[in-house]
């Protein structure tokens, strides 16, 4: 099962000491252990999450249209930051295609209205977060 190994770091993010080949170690190293075959790794370095306009997003989608059977990646947040935009994209591009989500840090599964359910939780949540550290900036920076 050809999947496509997804990694994305913001340059607040790259500064913390994360990176997109820690990201892809750790892919690698769950694809090993579970029998995963990864067809392509794809890096979005220096991207917002808030964001779809990211070229190793958009050759993602491209890839998932053309034949790759689903997407893993380490967690929720390396692919969205907008619960809308993460929610039209498992309905869109997983779900009604029958495609596989592997979310390391999640243990998510779309193929189970469990796996929904868990999926439009952590979606919500990874939206407050988002939403709430935008706020926090927002004041830091007007006082």
């Amino acid at each position: 099962m050809p999947l496509i190994a997804y990694s994305r770091v913001s340059t607040d993010e790259q500064s913390r000491g994360d990176s997109c080949d820690r990201q892809l170690t750790m892919i690698h190293e769950h694809a090993s252990a579970h029998k995963l075959h990864i067809r392509e790794d794809i890096r979005d370095e220096g991207y917002s999450g808030s964001t779809e306009r990211r070229p190793g997003w958009q050759r993602l989608i491209q890839q998932l249209a053309s034949g790759a059977e689903g997407v893993v990646a380490v967690d929720l947040s390396r692919l969205h930051r907008n619960a809308g935009d993460a929610i039209q994209f498992a309905n869109t591009y997983i779900v009604q295609r029958g495609l596989r989500l592997v979310l390391l840090a999640e243990s998510i599964d779309l193929s189970t209205a469990a796996g929904k359910l868990q999926y439009t939780i952590m979606v919500g949540a990874a939206q407050f977060h988002s939403d709430s550290t935008r706020e926090k900036v927002r004041r830091v920076m007007a006082y």
